[in-house]
């Protein structure tokens, strides 16, 4: 139990931030410098894929990982399945400030049990994802999206920050 409970929390953490370069990591480093934290500053970085940061925070060895993707994550609901878990909300007031930076990133809940024993809705910020067809694939009025293209067309990308917690917790 790191008793993570607010982004303010990480100070003095291990915290996976993605791989480097990864769009996760971009999207960490602005978000937090935004709310004051710092790589190396505040908080020691790991850089780490979503499975080998999924794999560090079962075994210990990090605090909390940052990760931007799709609902549900499949590396944390495999986590979910083991460990428990916390998602931490941004405060109405960190989402204002990551907006006002950062335009593109949109205010959103991720709904109660997306994850087991995570009943709450968390607030966190996304970004949403364009795919661009040519030729055959693109969508027309007559050519309605098929059951397997809408999943990626309708997707929000999701970041947010979780972590194991006590029984206590």
């Amino acid at each position: 139990n790191a008793n993570i409970k607010t982004m303010a929390d990480l100070k003095g953490k291990r915290v996976v931030v993605g791989s480097p370069g990864s769009g996760t990591e971009v999207k960490t480093r602005a978000m937090l410098s935004v709310l004051g934290l710092e790589y190396n500053r505040d908080f020691k970085p790991e850089f780490l894929s979503f499975a080998e940061g999924s794999d560090a925070l079962q075994d210990k060895t990090v605090d909390a990982f940052f990760l931007s993707v799709a609902l549900p994550a499949p590396a944390l609901v495999s986590l979910a399945l083991t460990n428990p878990i916390r998602l931490i909300s941004l405060s109405d007031v960190e989402v204002d400030k990551i907006q006002k930076a950062y335009p593109f990133l949109t205010r959103t809940t991720i709904p109660g049990k997306t994850y087991k024993g995570v009943d709450t809705d968390c607030q966190t910020v996304s970004v949403q994802s364009l795919i661009k067809a040519q030729g055959a694939a693109r969508w027309t009025a007559d050519r309605p999206l098929t059951n397997a293209s809408k999943p990626f067309l309708s997707t929000r990308w999701i970041g947010s920050a979780f972590w194991p917690r006590s029984a206590t917790s």
